[in-house]
């Protein structure tokens, strides 16, 4: 899924509000959408590239035995009418 970055300029110009402070406001929206999605890991970031606007949905899997792996990282993309991202098992 990728963000309009030319409507959140504009935002900023006629609103006066920094592109910053909109893509993390995109950002924690959609953190909180994704953690409300079944078998949604629990340790999770979402991140808007401030150049082309795409998301990424950051998601840590789970250890073999339920806890948090400590390394393990797993680069989810989101994209639109796709299923939300569920963990490996």
């Amino acid at each position: 899924m990728d963000i309009d970055l030319s409507a959140l300029r504009m935002l900023e110009s006629e609103k006066d509000i920094s592109m910053d402070t909109s893509v993390k406001a995109i950002e924690d929206a959609l953190l909180v959408a994704y953690h409300r999605t079944e078998g949604a890991a629990q340790a999770a970031r979402v991140q808007v590239d401030r150049k082309t606007g795409h998301v990424t949905v950051w998601a840590t899997e789970p250890g073999l035995d339920g806890a948090p792996a400590g390394s393990t990282t797993t680069r989810r993309t989101a994209s639109a009418g796709s299923p939300p991202p569920r963990r490996a098992r």
